[in-house]
C-alpha cells in the first residue's frame, strides 16, 4: 500500500499549497478591504448631508451616490483587479504543479511535461489571453468586476437612508461590511472565498482530467484522506480504486449535497462537491488491477 501513502502525501502538499496561497492572497485582500474604507469614509460619507442629525434619502444624498459609484468603480478597476491577477497566476502554477503527480505516478516524463505546457484549456476556461489580459465576459473578468461587492455596499447606503441613521452609525456600518469585524469576513473576503477560492481545486481537476484524458487513463484513486468536515459522500470513497464507469451514478448517492442539482454534477470534476479537498488521482490500468483485484474480471 505504499503507492497510496505516497498519493496520500502528494494530496496533502497540494491541500497545504492551496491553504498556503489562501492565506497569502487573503491577506492582500485585507489591506485591500482597508484601503476601499479609507476612500469611501474619506470621498463619501462627509459629503452626505444630515438633516436633524441623521442621513436620510434627499435628493442631494441620492445624487451623491454616484461619488460612491466612482470610488467602487475605481476599486474594482485597481485593487481589485490586481487581486484576481495573483489569483490568474496561482491558478496556471496549479496546473504544472500537476504535472508532477504523474510523474510520481511513473508516467513517460516527455509526454507528461508536454501536456502540462498545453494549457489552452485552462486559458479559455478562465478567460485568460495568452498576454494576460482578461478576457472580456469571462471567468476572471466577471470576478474581477467585483459586482457584488460594489452592489452590497451600495445597498448598505440606500438602506442606511431609508432608516435616517446618524453619520458615525453609517461609518461603523461601513467598517463592519467593507473591513469586517471580529469573526465577520470583510465584503472582498468574503467574495473571494464564495466565488475564487474553491477554483484552485476545480481547476486541478479540469487540467487534471485533460491529462488523464490524453494518456487515456481510465482507473483512479479517490485520495484526499479524512478530517473532521469529511463529507459522508467522500468518506466512503476515499484510498479506493475506481473505474470512471464507476462514477456514473454517483449522482444517485443520497450523501452528495444538493441533490435537486445532480443532473449538472460531473463526477470526475465535482467530486464531493463545493469546497471539496478529494482528488482525482489518474493511476495506470496495471496499477489499478493490482490495487484493486475483483476488477480483473472486467478490465484485465
Amino acid at each position: 500500500m505504499s503507492f497510496l501513502t505516497d498519493i496520500e502525501k502528494w494530496a496533502q502538499g497540494f491541500d497545504k499549497f492551496v491553504e498556503q496561497k489562501t492565506r497569502e492572497i487573503t491577506v492582500a485582500l485585507k489591506v485591500t478591504e482597508r484601503e476601499l474604507l479609507r476612500v469611501i469614509l474619506r470621498d463619501f460619507l462627509p459629503v452626505l448631508e444630515p438633516n436633524g442629525g441623521r442621513l436620510t434619502a434627499t435628493a442631494v444624498n441620492r445624487a451623491r451616490l454616484r461619488i460612491l459609484d466612482e470610488a467602487l468603480r475605481r476599486f474594482a478597476a485597481g485593487d481589485l483587479r490586481d487581486a484576481v491577477k495573483v489569483l490568474a497566476e496561482q491558478l496556471l502554477d496549479v496546473a504544472g504543479r500537476n504535472a508532477s503527480y504523474y510523474l510520481l505516478a511513473g508516467f513517460d516524463r516527455a509526454k507528461v511535461e508536454a501536456l502540462a505546457k498545453d494549457t489552452g484549456l485552462l486559458l479559455d476556461v478562465l478567460g485568460l489571453e495568452a498576454n494576460g489580459q482578461f478576457t472580456a465576459g469571462g471567468y476572471l473578468d466577471r470576478l474581477a468586476s467585483g459586482q457584488e461587492v460594489r452592489e452590497k455596499v451600495k445597498n448598505l447606503v440606500l438602506r442606511s437612508l431609508a432608516q435616517g441613521i446618524t453619520p458615525k452609525d453609517l461609518a461603523r456600518d461601513f467598517q463592519k461590511t467593507v473591513a469586517g469585524a471580529q469573526g465577520i469576513d470583510g465584503a472582498l473576503v468574503s467574495y473571494f472565498k464564495q466565488y475564487a477560492f474553491d477554483s484552485y481545486n476545480q481547476v486541478r481537476e479540469l487540467q487534471n482530467l485533460h491529462m488523464a484524458n490524453e494518456l487515456e487513463l481510465n482507473f483512479f484513486v479517490y485520495a484526499g484522506g479524512v478530517i473532521d468536515s469529511t463529507r459522508a459522500f467522500c468518506l466512503k470513497r476515499n484510498r479506493k480504486v475506481f473505474h470512471r464507469e464507476e462514477t456514473e451514478d454517483w449522482k444517485d448517492d443520497p450523501d452528495l449535497i444538493n441533490p435537486k442539482t445532480k443532473d449538472s454534477y460531473r463526477p470526475l470534476l465535482d467530486r464531493g462537491r463545493y469546497n471539496c479537498r478529494h482528488m482525482i488521482m489518474w493511476i495506470s490500468k496495471e496499477r489499478a488491477l493490482e490495487l484493486r483485484p475483483e476488477l480483473r474480471e472486467k478490465y484485465a
